[in-house]
């Protein structure tokens, strides 16, 4: 029977402002202390970034993140710290700061590839980088089930070009015995669990996996009236070989404004600048439309 091997990762996030707690994935840093792994690997889209904040001064910025790898190789090149067992050193990094460089909590995962680090590291990377490996498997699986729901907050704004990003991924359905049914079903195909809210009164149902995955089916949502007006309003978005049904920057825009939680406040000029964007460009297609 194969060895099973556990790695703890955290993502690595730029926050520019951090009173508004805006943030860019850039990074990810694995650990596998079973195979003597730690390593960081850093990938930054200087255009998000500046979208979040146009003065930002990137090169610092690239500096702070080049430190991260150093770190994790340890040795005289990374100083004093440098000198720590390689546990030690993970700790030290994902450590939470009020800095422009943060880190996620710490997630774990579990292997039984011979080889952990090779095989599970350039997936994970993917997923928490560019979110559409994790939005594909999510897409198929509702397909497959048969659960009609619409994708709504930061997860959606990203698809229809807002530079937001999130590790979660929220949808909002059709509370029904039927949809429980389904939901339970889908967490089956992602090989996930359905989790009941923190509150028993909530309409939340969270659907986690060990490596990360996390997606929440709401019922009800600030600011939307009903399922059926969030549906009719949402546009299809083709995510490679799956169509997800993704919530309008407009309803978007009106939970975050109704829910008024910082988080939420905070990406609201983001969004509603790429809501401008989006007319903009609407009506720049409809004036060059050629007449018949």
């Amino acid at each position: 029977m194969p060895a099973e091997y556990t790695y703890d990762y955290a993502i690595i996030r730029a926050v520019p402002r951090v009173e508004r707690e805006e943030m860019i994935n850039v990074g990810v840093i694995l650990s596998c202390p079973d195979a003597a792994f730690l390593e960081a690997r850093i990938e930054l889209d200087e255009a998000r970034l500046l979208a979040l904040d146009p003065t930002l001064d990137v090169d610092a910025i690239r500096a702070h993140l080049a430190a991260i790898p150093v770190v994790c190789r340890g040795g005289a090149e990374a100083g004093d710290i440098g000198g720590l067992p390689q546990r030690n050193r993970f700790r030290w990094l994902v450590s939470p700061r009020s800095t422009i460089i943060q880190m996620s909590p710490v997630h774990t995962g579990r292997t039984t590839e011979t080889d952990p680090v090779s095989r599970s590291w350039p997936p994970l990377y993917c997923q928490q980088m560019d979110g559409r490996p994790y939005l594909i498997e999510i897409g198929t699986a509702l397909s497959q089930v048969g659960l009609e729901a619409v994708l709504i907050g930061n997860a959606a704004a990203a698809l229809q070009g807002a530079p937001v990003t999130t590790v979660d991924f929220d949808f909002m359905f059709r509370k029904t015995p039927r949809n429980l049914q389904k939901l339970k079903s889908l967490a089956k195909a992602l090989g996930a669990m359905v989790l009941r809210p923190y509150y028993p009164a909530s309409d939340l149902y969270r659907v986690v996996r060990d490596d990360g995955l996390q997606v929440d089916f709401m019922a009800t949502i600030h600011g939307i009236r009903s399922f059926e007006g969030l549906c009719d309003r949402a546009q299809a978005v083709a995510v490679d070989r799956v169509t997800l049904r993704v919530a309008s920057l407009h309803d978007i825009i009106r939970s975050k404004k109704a829910a008024r939680r910082p988080r939420d406040i905070a990406v609201l000029h983001v969004l509603e600048t790429a809501l401008e964007e989006a007319n903009r460009q609407k009506e720049t297609t409809g004036r060059r439309r050629p007449r018949k």
